[in-house]
Order: C-alpha cells, then sequence, then structure tokens
C-alpha cells in the first residue's frame, strides 16, 4: 500500500508515559512551594518587607508556572494517547500498513 504513512505507536506510547511520568513530578515542586511568607521573614525594617513581598510575588509567579507546566504535559499525554489510540483504529481497520514491523524499514 503506497503513500500510506507507518507510524510507531509504541514509541508515541512511550511519550505518552514519559509525559505522565513528569507531570507529577512538576506539580510537586509548585506544591512544595512556600504559599504564605510572613511579611517579617526577612526581618523586622521597611525594606525587608519589600523584600519579602518581592521574593512572595516571585515564587507565586514561579508556583504558577510549574503547575502550569504540569497542565500541559497532562494535556501533552492526553493529546498523544488520542492520537496512538486513533493510529490503532487505523491500524485493525487497514491492516499492518500503518505501523512498521522488524525488518519492515
Amino acid at each position: 500500500m503506497t503513500g500510506v504513512p507507518k507510524y510507531e505507536i509504541d514509541a508515541i506510547r512511550s511519550l505518552v508515559s514519559a509525559a505522565q511520568a513528569n507531570a507529577g513530578g512538576v506539580g510537586q515542586i509548585a506544591d512544595g512551594l512556600p504559599k504564605n511568607l510572613d511579611d517579617t521573614a526577612f526581618g523586622g525594617m521597611a525594606a525587608s518587607r519589600e523584600l519579602s513581598t518581592g521574593v512572595g510575588g516571585f515564587i507565586g509567579s514561579m508556583s504558577e508556572q510549574f503547575s502550569r507546566g504540569e497542565m500541559l504535559l497532562n494535556e501533552a499525554a492526553r493529546a498523544l494517547d488520542r492520537i496512538a489510540q486513533r493510529l490503532e483504529d487505523q491500524e485493525h481497520e487497514y491492516g499492518a500498513a500503518v505501523t512498521p514491523r522488524e525488518g519492515a524499514r
């Protein structure tokens, strides 16, 4: 069957597993960051409070980015899983032309 692209479904499934495995770790980084810094975390002076506010904002931004990273990895895993499922469905419908096998390259 010429003109039919060949896909390695197992490689796509490996990407799904890698994305799922790493998403949790990225989310744990966000979970481990401090949520609320005390105004006196860096001392009692006015500049210390400003520093605490700045550092707290930075930590909040990092937490958001790591949470977003977890969400994006999960979305990528779901999208790749849907692709692999469609390819498996096509392979079932159209036969071995969709997935290369040993020596088929």
